[in-house]
């Protein structure tokens, strides 16, 4: 968890290596058959948002570096997923609170483009 929160990549090629400090750790995966763990934080304005996880149960498993990069990629094309998802709900949000502050209001308001042609008008 150290490293994860140091936004760091979380690679054990053998969980049973785990040093004493990470016995927590140690007895978690065992329990559940896990013996080579890799995680990849995903960040997203310098936090940690979430991870890429994949372990490999009942064998070992050493992922190469240009597959943990590879990995990363992935991992921040989620985040950018998220990212816009977000951003379009909040600007969904935004034009529903304009559209009711336009239409409560007792005068016309329109919006034009740069071409002169009206866009919006609200109820009024």
């Amino acid at each position: 968890m150290e490293k994860l929160n140091k936004l760091e990549v979380v690679h054990i090629p053998l969980v049973s290596d785990l040093p004493l400090e990470a016995s927590t750790e140690k007895q978690i995966l065992s329990t559940q058959s896990i013996r080579s763990l890799l995680c990849i934080p995903m960040v997203s304005g310098g936090k940690l948002v979430g991870l890429v996880g994949f372990d490999a149960a009942h064998q070992l498993c050493s992922w190469t570096n240009s597959t943990i990069n590879l990995l990363k990629i992935i991992g921040e094309i989620f985040v950018s997923a998220l990212e816009y998802r977000e951003a379009e709900l909040a600007l969904r949000e935004s034009e529903q609170r304009f559209r009711m502050m336009a239409d409560s209001a007792p005068v016309l308001i329109w919006m034009s483009g740069s071409d002169s042609l009206f866009n919006y008008f609200n109820k009024r």
